[in-house]
């Protein structure tokens, strides 16, 4: 039997995490328990729990546990979703340890990150979080240089420089990185100065 009252909303009692599936009973110690969603109360109601006719309210989304044995029964919050899991390679542990101590002055050796690796995979059982932003890919890097259509670099000494665009003024656009004569005329065609006419 269920009954609402008329009263004005309380403050929402926090509820105890999700035990778990084996969890044990408070009442007759026995493993195991049942689970059912409850929608959420949002103001006191009286209705039967445990043998008793109580207010119970307002309430949470919540998983009612029920012991398997006695029936005794318990609220517990909702339980959220688990980051999906995988096994870790030599690799995996690899890659970890090496993004672990980015930043600091200590560099280590490839030859020990994987001794590393493979002696903690030998010791521990450890699985990766593929959620994790270490394990996402890496955003793409902007070219040094400007594609030119057509064009084929055959200067084995050619050295790449970031060419600066529209954003980052104050640079001539015949600047060459490593202070080599621009290319002539005979090679480009005419240069105009900005904003010129052939």
């Amino acid at each position: 039997m269920t009954q609402a009252l008329t009263a004005e909303p309380a403050t929402v009692t926090p509820l105890p995490p999700y035990s778990s599936p084996d969890v044990k009973c408070a009442k007759c110690s026995n493993q195991g328990a049942f689970t059912k969603y409850r929608d959420a109360l949002g103001r006191p109601f009286l209705e039967e729990h445990n043998g008793t006719t109580v207010y119970r309210g307002p309430l949470p989304e919540r998983l009612e546990r029920a012991c398997e044995r006695c029936d005794y029964t318990w609220d517990e919050a909702l339980q959220p979703a688990v980051p999906e899991l995988r096994p870790a390679t030599i690799a995996d542990v690899v890659h970890a340890l090496e993004q672990s101590h980015s930043g600091w002055a200590l560099n280590i050796s490839p030859g020990l990150t994987e001794h590393m690796a493979d002696a903690l995979l030998a010791m521990l059982q450890i699985d990766v979080r593929t959620d994790h932003p270490v394990w996402q890919p890496a955003p793409a890097q902007p070219p040094l240089l400007a594609p030119v259509p057509g064009a084929r670099n055959t200067d084995p000494e050619a050295v790449a420089v970031f060419v600066p665009g529209p954003q980052q003024p104050g640079l001539p656009t015949n600047w060459v990185a490593d202070n080599r004569p621009a290319p002539t005329t005979s090679q480009t065609g005419p240069l105009l100065p900005p904003g010129g006419e052939a």
